[in-house]
């Protein structure tokens, strides 16, 4: 029976645990690209917000090359530097602007009042800077060639500024061919940049604009630490720069991490469930086959407390009817052993009924005043004949003051 239990604890935990696995499997594979979809969403967010900014870097430069060109191309009666002057001052972000030509010499320097450096020491820093982006520059030159204009940002490993190089195709400022305009970022993105960047936003992302040379943060809509930032992408208007996004309150990391407790949290409450209805169902199986083992065991014990009456009954009835007792007294000694195992048999077969009717709820006790010993006394008279007959002596060692208790004498009986 045991070996039979155990069989079906082990099918039981089978059919569970695995569905349990194969669903904890599938849940990890998911999340895994459940985190690439997210992946995906972030890098699109992130390069729709990169063209949106890196468009209107280009919109606001464009249009101060516009007026920068406007002024050069305007009327004489005032003067070039009165009037880009007037730009700077509108202007903050705006360092400088320079004209230069193909020789690089003899640059025209129109600066800023915050700017410290003078035009000489401007003049040697813009030498340098056209000549680590020559390439840059000769592009620019095949660009005029066809009459047309074209914005180009300059790596600048000479100075904290960022300049942005443009072409002018009709109209030239002392032969100097090339305009450029130095820019401070991070003035740039906190004046120009930042309402672009908190529309974008809309209180939902992190957005950062940084200097991945220097590690300076050029601006954030929320201060967070810039190592939380993993989605970057280059700017167009910062060669050194970059922006990033991050989800505001939470990263990627942060949603497959909760998403993952999340899916730890139901499928341990399922499991728990799944653990408790085997269990049920387990402890319910067991239960029944331990009571059909007891049932099987009664009715083999039933049957053997059956047998012994029917021969005592039979093996007397037979020696009467075949007159072979002679004496009178032998005979009602017969007739009482017959009689008694008679009564027995209506016991068993009542005991029988009896415990058909506790296992259905239905039995009812009778519950009188009766005396233990005198119940003892008449269950043990009962086999008496059959001790002494299997060679068996039976003393009983009773209380003398024991007093009356309210019981079923029936069951009392069965029970003893």
């Amino acid at each position: 029976m045991n070996k039979l239990i155990n069989k079906i604890g082990i099918s039981l935990l089978v059919i569970i645990l695995l569905p349990a696995i194969v669903l904890t499997s599938y849940q990890f594979f998911s999340i895994n690209e459940d985190e690439q979809i997210i992946e995906e969403i972030y890098n699109n967010q992130l390069n729709a917000i990169l063209f949106s900014v890196n468009q209107y870097s280009e919109d606001v430069i464009s249009n101060w090359a516009d007026q920068i060109e406007k002024i050069v191309n305007g009327d004489n009666s005032s003067s070039l530097r009165e009037k880009i002057d007037e730009l700077l001052q509108t202007q903050s972000s705006i360092n400088y602007v320079f004209f230069s030509d193909s020789l690089n010499t003899a640059n025209i320097i129109f600066s800023s009042p915050i700017i410290k450096h003078s035009d000489t020491e401007l003049s040697n820093i813009i030498i340098e800077l056209l000549k680590l982006n020559k390439e840059t520059t000769s592009r620019l030159y095949t660009y005029k060639k066809s009459n047309y204009r074209k914005l180009e940002p300059l790596v600048n490993n000479k100075s904290t500024d960022d300049v942005i190089i443009i072409s002018l195709p009709d109209n030239y400022v002392g032969n100097k061919t090339i305009c450029g305009i130095a820019l401070n970022p991070k003035i740039f993105a906190d004046q120009v940049l930042s309402p672009k960047i908190q529309a974008i936003a809309q209180n939902e992302f992190v957005i950062s604009i940084l200097n991945e040379t220097t590690g300076k943060i050029l601006y954030q809509n929320q201060n967070i630490d810039s190592e939380l930032i993993k989605h970057r992408k280059p700017l167009w208007l910062i060669p050194e720069g970059s922006i990033g996004i991050f989800l505001k309150d939470s990263s990627i990391e942060d949603l497959v991490n909760k998403k993952m407790l999340s899916f730890i949290v139901v499928i341990s409450l399922l499991t728990i469930s799944l653990f408790a209805g085997v269990w049920f169902v387990f402890s319910n199986v067991k239960k029944e086959i331990k009571l059909a083992q007891i049932k099987s065991d009664f009715v083999s014990n039933v049957s053997h407390e059956l047998r012994t009456p029917l021969a005592l009954i039979s093996m007397f009835a037979e020696t009467l009817e075949m007159g072979r007792v002679n004496s009178e007294e032998k005979k009602n000694e017969y007739y009482k052993i017959i009689s008694r195992e008679t009564g027995r048999l209506g016991k068993i077969v009542n005991t029988i009924l009896s415990f058909s009717k506790m296992e259905a709820g239905k039995r009812k006790f009778n519950l009188i005043e009766n005396n233990l010993n005198a119940i003892i006394d008449k269950v043990l008279d009962t086999y008496k004949f059959h001790l002494k007959d299997k060679g068996f002596s039976l003393t009983i060692e009773k209380a003398d003051e024991m007093k009356s208790i309210l019981a079923d004498e029936e069951a009392l009986s069965e029970a003893l």
